[in-house]
């Protein structure tokens, strides 16, 4: 699962493990420039994976949406996308 993050925002990196030690089918993640990437196993049709991270501003910011991928690792045309919201910082 691909989160991007906004232009002008980063993730926290202690939110990031503590979410992936609140659900076993988290195996890890990444930080890969302006996004996270979360790696899941075991998750069966059906099923779904909730998970939440915090992210500071950098500076104040008016940042449009980006969009978030969750995909199959070895068939990612097997696969859904999200746009998340504006996001302005004073």
């Amino acid at each position: 699962m691909d989160i991007s993050v906004p232009t002008g925002f980063a993730a926290v990196e202690d939110t990031l493990a503590r979410a992936i030690d609140e659900d076993a089918r988290l195996k890890r993640y990444e930080i890969a420039g302006r996004k996270v990437i979360f790696y899941i196993e075991n998750l069966r049709q059906g099923e779904s994976v909730s998970l939440e991270f915090q992210v500071k501003a950098l500076y104040p910011v008016k940042a449009k949406a980006v969009a978030s991928k969750a995909y199959a690792y070895y068939q990612p045309d097997i696969s859904a996308e999200v746009l998340g919201r504006d996001v302005t910082v004073r």
